[in-house]
């Protein structure tokens, strides 16, 4: 599936989507506004987060705040689980933001290593039978998570998490077996 000439062209556009993430949200620095932060909710690959926009009043005056968040997010200079810890519930976390942004951030940030996590894959997990591991918190569920997907993405030859991603949009497409 993975290295099919069709699949490879769809997966195309998330590189395209990654550039525009960066581009909207001044990555690395993290320093948008409110239209920077709209049209980064526009767009749909790893996601959708147009729900977010119901959340304008709540989030249109935290836009430092998620930037700092952010900034913590991508800092490879710290281990994951504290990045990870600092956003999801501890000093970084702002109210709003979920995993599936924060792991929409990381992917793009680097698309070798984390995958995106949503209600859709989710879905599609479900479906294969994989179990969230139990008695985690969510950071620690999350990096449990990722590297699964590391695993399958080296055993299955998938490109990056991108593919991984579209991958888990195809299957959510697709009728329960």
């Amino acid at each position: 599936m993975f290295h099919k000439q069709e699949f490879i062209s769809k997966c195309k556009e998330y590189d395209e989507a990654v550039c525009k993430i960066k581009e909207y949200l001044n990555y690395p620095d993290f320093n948008f506004d409110y239209g920077q932060w709209h049209a980064f909710l526009n767009i749909l690959q790893f996601g959708n987060l147009r729900p977010l926009h119901r959340s304008k009043r709540q989030l249109i005056t935290k836009m430092k705040e998620v930037g700092a968040a952010f900034r913590i997010l991508v800092d490879d200079s710290r281990k994951i689980e504290a990045r990870m810890q600092a956003v999801l519930s501890g000093p970084a976390k702002v109210k709003g933001i979920g995993l599936n942004v924060i792991t929409k951030i990381l992917t793009a940030h680097d698309g070798k290593s984390w995958p995106v996590y949503n209600q859709r894959v989710q879905g599609v997990l479900e479906k294969y039978g994989y179990g969230i591991p139990r008695g985690a918190g969510k950071a620690e569920k999350y990096l449990a998570f990722a590297k699964l997907m590391q695993r399958f993405v080296r055993e299955t030859g998938a490109r990056d998490m991108y593919a991984l991603d579209r991958f888990f949009l195809d299957s959510s497409r697709s009728k329960r077996d």
